[in-house]
């Protein structure tokens, strides 16, 4: 099993979006790094990103 310490500074992030109407924000950001539990299929796989974004509401 792979094991990467990555922080979020590692990660640039590429989007923003503040939904004034719902009082949400999402961050979207990026990064060569696989998770530490990927979905099945995703290690044999060939990529060069994974993208991922986090909403606060």
């Amino acid at each position: 099993m792979r094991s990467y310490c990555c922080g979020l500074s590692s990660c640039p992030l590429y989007y923003l979006h503040v939904d004034e109407r719902d009082t949400a924000v999402t961050l979207g950001s990026e990064t060569p790094q696989l998770p530490d539990h990927p979905e099945p299929g995703w290690e044999e796989k060939r990529y060069n990103t994974l993208r991922f974004f986090v909403t606060f509401t």
